[in-house]
């Protein structure tokens, strides 16, 4: 969102909404029977609390936790109780509908379909955390795995092929120490193990030219069906001559 916003009058308060989608819509919502610009300031609010507004986070959130944190003083609205679980509500949704991606509510229209994002919800694990992984190209990648406020992991992967048989991946992780703060050092042994544990599939992965598949995998069959714009088919190579 490359627009300026001024809604508050407050420099910060207008810069998050201009970069922050879900925190924009937050400031429409929270935009009921309380003066404007004071509505929109509630975004700002959240953001000192818990150190960013994110849709992925609020959700995984006790909704009557996230409730004391827009009525503590100054609250978010001037209903905070009633206010603070339709955020929470609207943050669930758009976790569930869009995959987190908040401006998909703006842009799910595009037939273009250049970015993939899924979306695993895991409440039932010991540490219970949500998975978005935003897909721009094969191979290249953002993965934020969300553990609750401020406790994120992000995996950035990157390919260079070298040449018909070999490509070169890139991983660049980054970890806050929040993770550890809320969970021990469990969380981050489990993260170390599975990286190691992957390694060797990445290590002798080879494609399949019709692989089979079962009804679980039903996330590959979607990931292969995306990637084939990238490939140039017989038509493409027609047209290209």
């Amino acid at each position: 969102m490359s627009t300026s916003l001024h809604l508050v009058g407050d420099a910060e308060a207008d810069r998050l909404l201009s970069h922050n989608p879900f925190a924009l819509l937050v400031g429409m919502l929270l935009d009921q029977q309380i003066p404007m610009e004071v509505a929109f300031a509630g975004p700002r609010k959240l953001a000192e609390r818990l150190g960013v507004v994110d849709p992925a986070m609020i959700a995984l959130m006790d909704p009557e936790e996230f409730v004391t944190v827009c009525a503590t003083p100054p609250a978010v609205h001037r209903f905070p109780a009633s206010m603070g679980r339709r955020v929470h509500d609207l943050a669930t949704a758009v976790m569930k509908d869009y995959q987190g991606d908040t401006a998909g509510i703006w842009t799910c229209s595009d037939p273009d379909g250049r970015t993939m994002h899924l979306h695993s919800d895991m409440k039932n694990n010991d540490y219970p955390s949500q998975l978005h992984a935003t897909t721009y190209s094969p191979g290249f990648a953002l993965v934020r795995t969300t553990y609750g406020p401020g406790a994120e992991m992000i995996m950035y992967n990157s390919p260079q092929p070298i040449d018909s048989n070999q490509t070169l991946m890139r991983w660049t992780l980054i970890v806050r120490r929040e993770i550890e703060d809320l969970a021990g050092d469990d969380v981050m042994k489990g993260i170390i193990d599975g990286l190691s544990d992957d390694y060797p599939i990445w290590a002798n992965k080879v494609h399949k030219h019709r692989p089979v598949f079962c009804r679980e995998d039903k996330t590959l069959v979607t990931f292969r069906k995306w990637v084939r714009q990238f490939y140039v088919t017989s038509q493409d190579k027609q047209e290209i001559a």
